[in-house]
């Protein structure tokens, strides 16, 4: 029997599952009282999207709601990991949910999205017999989003919308 290159296969698998998580769909509504950032508000300056930006293009919501802000946010972050798992390599599968918490602040909603992906790619692990590797990974970024753009942040601050690193991904 070849043990080792069928204990690297496990091995991989059982490394690149440790990311996989309950995924549930749905949308855990958050705090409904009002969030403020001691930051200058969004549509206090001039909106430009770069060019070189990752994320998909997309448009403002005409009529911002609650459903609107958490639909455009969601749109985002689906496309973004997709984009991001086939420039390492992988192929992705599809989406395994979905989750959302919208938070509503003096000018718009914070969105905190996330994303779970699942994945596969071929290797050969450097054993010489090609392998198929499967994964599942998670990510995760925070929206801001008013009537006049739409920026993103990554999720490193939990439940707490970031005071820097937005990036503008779309404008009205």
């Amino acid at each position: 029997m070849r043990r080792r290159p069928f204990l690297s296969t496990i091995g991989s698998t059982v490394l690149i599952a440790g990311c996989m998580g309950s995924p549930s769909d749905g949308t855990t509504e958050g705090d409904s009282s009002q969030t403020t950032i001691a930051t200058e508000t969004a549509t206090e300056r001039d909106c430009t999207v770069p060019e070189s930006s990752p994320l998909p293009s997309t448009e403002v919501p005409s009529e911002l709601t609650r459903e609107t802000a958490k639909s455009a946010a969601i749109s985002v972050e689906e496309t973004y990991p997709f984009a991001r798992a086939e420039s390492d390599g992988w192929k992705v599968d599809g989406t395994d949910g979905t989750r959302s918490t919208v938070q509503t602040s003096e000018n718009g909603f914070f969105i905190l999205a996330t994303v779970n992906i699942d994945t596969h790619k071929s290797t050969d692990g450097g054993t010489g017999t090609e392998q198929t590797l499967y994964g599942s990974f998670s990510y995760e970024g925070w929206y801001r989003i008013n009537e006049k753009r739409i920026e993103r942040a990554p999720a490193y601050s939990g439940d707490t919308p970031p005071e820097e690193g937005w990036k503008t991904v779309a404008c009205a």
